[in-house]
């Protein structure tokens, strides 16, 4: 009897020890607990991914039009705008400045806020301002849209490979930055299709006895923003990346996005998903988890992520990137 009571003890110890050490997200018994590696490695890839490529494909575009459209317009934009020589050259820069200002900011607030928010809202904000530029009546207001384009697209644009990267498997996933950089690239030749296009076409609208002008390559600026718009429309229709999902304790959600990713891979019920529980991203066994209101826990992210940047001003880092940037600069006269 003794022996017994020993024995019931122990089990009841051990299931105890299981679930402090990890988030038990179904109590489910003999539950398979697993990291992100093997989560995603069981949702499989098929269609689900097959149809995120095609998802992505219009707002990787974004980055490619907002940065080339201006030297499509500028021969027509110099006479009805009456541009100097300094003009034209801000209004093909100041997309650039807008970009470089605000990317470190936005690497901070996709980590806080989440890839999927960061990218559905700042490429549909982009889609805006592109769509606004084109009823532009001066250039004043013309550098202004373009300045906020730029310094939004920053964020969606280098949040987009992340985002992606985290729904495929350690097998699949270095193919990632490829296809999207070969979107991107595409993205050139979309913008010279538009403006091949419409810039020549006669089309004008006028009002007010010519205080509004809205002619074909303002025409062709306000058609440039439709991908973005059509691209985060489609985005609605897909989760939050389960990475970001289970670094934030919300393992519960991340396991819902697993499921949906293996029952639109296999065709099976969600319940056929093997795995019933979620421990850490990587798994690790004992973490003390931290129970803070959610404004410390931004500004801990942020102190963190300043505090990872640091190496990037430092030896022997400074030098190489000082390299780096110099190449790309000088590659782009």
């Amino acid at each position: 009897m003794s022996y017994n009571n020993t024995s019931n003890i122990d089990v009841s110890e051990k299931k105890k020890i299981q679930q402090r050490d990890s988030i038990v997200i179904e109590d489910v018994p003999n539950a398979k607990i697993a990291d992100f590696e093997t989560a995603i490695t069981a949702a499989g890839t098929g269609k689900f991914q097959y149809l995120l490529i095609i998802g992505i494909i219009p707002v990787s575009w974004g980055s490619s039009i907002d940065t080339a459209n201006m030297s499509m317009i500028l021969a027509s934009a110099e006479c009805d705008l009456g541009l100097s020589l300094f003009n034209k050259g801000l209004l093909n820069a100041i997309t650039y400045v807008g970009m470089v200002l605000s990317g470190f900011m936005w690497g901070y607030l996709a980590d806080v806020k989440g890839r999927k928010k960061i990218i559905l809202y700042g490429y549909m904000a982009d889609g805006i301002c592109n769509i606004l530029a084109g009823f532009s009546q001066n250039f004043e207001t013309l550098v202004f849209f373009k300045f906020l384009s730029g310094f939004i697209v920053s964020g969606p644009h280098a949040t987009l490979v992340a985002y992606c990267s985290e729904f495929y498997g350690a097998k699949d996933r270095a193919k990632i930055p490829l296809l999207v950089g070969f979107s991107v690239s595409f993205g050139c030749i979309v913008n010279a299709a538009f403006a091949w296009l419409v810039i020549p076409q006669p089309w004008s609208i006028v009002f007010w006895d010519g205080a509004f002008v809205y002619n074909s390559w303002r025409i062709y600026l306000s058609i440039c923003g439709l991908p973005m718009l059509i691209g985060a429309f489609c985005f609605c229709f897909f989760p939050e990346s389960p990475k970001f999902l289970m670094s934030q304790d919300r393992n519960e959600d991340a396991l819902e996005v697993f499921k949906k990713i293996y029952s639109i891979n296999t065709g099976l019920p969600k319940d056929n998903y093997p795995i019933r529980a979620l421990g850490d991203v990587n798994l690790n066994n004992t973490i003390e988890r931290s129970h803070s209101s959610k404004s410390q826990n931004n500004t801990k992210s942020l102190k963190d992520g300043i505090q990872q940047m640091k190496p990037m001003f430092l030896n022997p880092n400074l030098p190489r990137i000082l390299l780096f940037v110099t190449i790309q600069f000088c590659g782009m006269l």
